[in-house]
Formats: C-alpha cells, structure tokens, sequence
C-alpha cells in the first residue's frame, strides 16, 4: 500500500468517528495503535529517532549545557595557545637540596645531643661508683682523683692542696647528676 493511499484511508476512518484532523502527523499520534493493528507494515512515529547532531571537537557544547565555552578557564578554539604543564624537575630539585640539608642539620644536631648525653653518662657513672665517705650536697664543687692502682675517688680537697692525679671538678645538681665543671 503506498503512503497516499494510506492518509486517505486514515482520514476517512477519523471522518466516520467523527473526529476531523487534516494533519497526518498528528492522525499517526492519535490512531498509532489502531492502525497498526490494521497496517501491519505501517511505522512507528513515535519510535523514530533523530540522529544526533555531531559537532566539531572545537565547540564545547552538550545536552544539559548547550554552548559552554565561556564558563570554562581554558580557551578551546583551534587557535588557542597550546596547554602545557611547566617543567618543574628545577623547582623539585631545589626543594629535594633543602630538604635533605634541613634533615642532615636536624641529624647532626641530634648526633650532637646523643654524644654529649653518653658523655654525661658516662661521667656520672664514674663518680657513682668513685669511692667516698660522705654523703654529698647539692652545689657544692667535688673533685675527682684517681689513685695509682686505677681507683676513682672523690673528695673536697682542691687539686692545688696536694698532689693527686686530678680528673676533673663536678657539682651535683637538683636532678642528683654530675655536672663537669
């Protein structure tokens, strides 16, 4: 059946219903399924779809949007300058220097504290087991002394009243440490 034919025939069917429209995209809205019943080989209106518009890579366009090119911070027409990241191997390399010369300083630093706490310890374990018959005072200047068999001993005589190998002067602090004068 050829298309003309079957507009006729739509339109006398809606004539005898006594429905009278002359627009036959509006006939198929209205009859789609009756006649489809009747016109097996007529199509669908309804489920044609138009194919979308495609559109250059350059516009910057959608659905939900439309044109928008303008809100975005970058240019994106073909003649735009070119988007490159900046070399930054310079600026990490600077900062990867400074970083390790802050950790090397943090390191000595630290290396400093350790040596001059085993020292510490280290002389106030030698005045601990240094032998002595008081009980000393805290503030109070000591002098250490070693006798020729290698024994430590401590004592209140100064090294300038006689005649012992003189080690080192010490003063007792609140923490009860020695502390080298």
């Amino acid at each position: 059946m050829d298309l003309p034919k079957l507009f006729k025939l739509i339109i006398k069917n809606n004539i005898e219903k006594g429905l009278v429209y002359t627009n036959p995209f509006f006939i198929f809205k209205q009859m789609e399924n009756d006649l489809w019943c009747n016109y097996s080989d007529l199509p669908s209106v309804m489920s044609y779809e138009q194919p979308k518009k495609k559109y250059p890579d350059n516009v910057v366009w959608s659905e939900e949007r439309g044109y928008y090119a303008h809100l975005l911070p970058y240019a994106t027409n073909i003649g735009a300058p070119v988007i490159s990241p900046d070399n930054i191997s310079t600026w990490k390399n600077e900062k990867i220097l400074k970083t390790n010369h802050y950790f090397n300083k943090k390191y000595e630093e630290i290396k400093e504290q350790y040596e001059k706490l085993l020292q510490e310890f280290e002389w106030n374990s030698i005045v601990y087991n240094a032998t002595y018959n008081f009980q000393p005072v805290i503030g109070q200047e000591y002098y250490l002394y070693r006798r020729k068999s290698g024994e430590y001993f401590l004592s209140l005589i100064k090294p300038t009243e006689w005649r012992q190998e003189h080690i080192g002067t010490f003063e007792l602090d609140s923490d009860n440490k020695w502390k080298k004068i």
